[in-house]
C-alpha cells in the first residue's frame, strides 16, 4: 500500500527538496546544485570578510594614536552609508525581477548606495595624496574588503548568469566589483608611500623652522 506523505507549505521538504536546510531556513536561499553550493560558499567567505574588516583598523588606531589624521571622515560617513543603503536595496527587491513599485524603490536606493560606495574612497585618496603617507591607515582593512566584495561578485554571477538576474542585481554588482579601481589606487598609495611617515612635528612659537632632516616624527 503506497503512503503519501504531506508536507507543510513553506518547508524545505515542500519548496526545495535535497536542499540546505540551513540555507533554506536561514537564508531563505534552496541550494541543492554544486553551482548553488559555490555560489553560497563566497556569499559565507564575503561575509566573514566584511565580519573582521574593521578590526585591523581598530587595533591601528590604537597603536599609531592618529586616526583624525589617517583616515577621512567621509570614508567613513559615505561607506555607513552605502552599507546602509545597500542593505535596503536588497531587502526590498529581495533579489527578485523587478515588478513592484517597492522593488523598483529598492533598486533605486541600491544604486544611491553604489555611488556612496564611490563616494567613500575618493576622499581616503585625496587626503593619502595630502599627506602623501597612510600611516595610520590599515592595509588590511581595505584587503578585507577587496576580498569581501570579490566574494559577493562571484557568488552573484556564480549564482546566475540569466540577464534579468544580472540586470536586477546590477547596482550590487557595481557596488561590490565597481569599487575595486579605487581600493586598487588605495593599495598602490599603499606601495608607494609605504617609507613616508607622517609628519606632525609641532612648532612652537617663536622657534625656527629647520630642514626635512631636524623634523621630530611621532610614530
Amino acid at each position: 500500500m503506497e503512503v503519501s506523505t504531506t508536507y507543510a507549505p513553506g518547508s524545505l521538504e515542500a519548496e526545495c527538496p535535497g536542499g540546505l536546510d540551513w540555507a533554506w531556513y536561514g537564508l531563505g536561499e534552496c541550494i541543492r546544485t554544486p553551482r548553488d553550493k559555490v555560489s553560497i560558499a563566497f556569499g559565507v567567505l564575503s561575509i566573514a570578510a566584511w565580519f573582521m574588516f574593521g578590526f585591523p583598523q581598530m587595533i591601528t588606531n590604537c597603536i599609531k594614536k592618529i586616526p583624525d589624521e589617517a583616515v577621512s571622515p567621509f570614508l567613513l560617513f559615505f561607506w555607513l552609508l552605502g552599507d546602509s543603503l545597500n542593505f535596503i536595496g536588497a531587502f526590498l527587491t529581495n533579489q527578485l525581477f523587478l515588478q513592484t513599485t517597492e522593488e523598483k524603490i529598492g533598486y533605486a536606493i541600491g544604486w544611491v548606495g553604489a555611488v556612496m560606495y564611490f563616494c567613500s574612497r575618493v576622499p581616503q585618496i585625496v587626503q593619502n595624496f595630502k599627506r602623501k603617507s597612510t600611516e595610520g591607515l590599515s592595509l588590511y582593512l581595505f584587503l578585507l574588503a577587496i576580498f569581501g566584495n570579490v566574494f559577493y561578485g562571484l557568488q552573484i554571477f556564480i549564482k546566475s548568469t540569466d540577464p534579468a538576474f544580472i540586470v536586477n542585481s546590477l547596482p550590487w554588482i557595481v557596488g561590490s566589483l565597481g569599487i575595486l579601481i579605487f581600493d586598487f589606487i588605495i593599495m598602490g598609495q599603499f606601495i608607494a608611500y609605504r617609507n613616508n611617515k607622517a609628519d606632525t612635528t609641532l612648532v612652537e612659537e617663536g622657534d625656527e623652522i629647520g630642514s626635512n632632516d631636524e623634523k621630530d616624527y611621532v610614530f
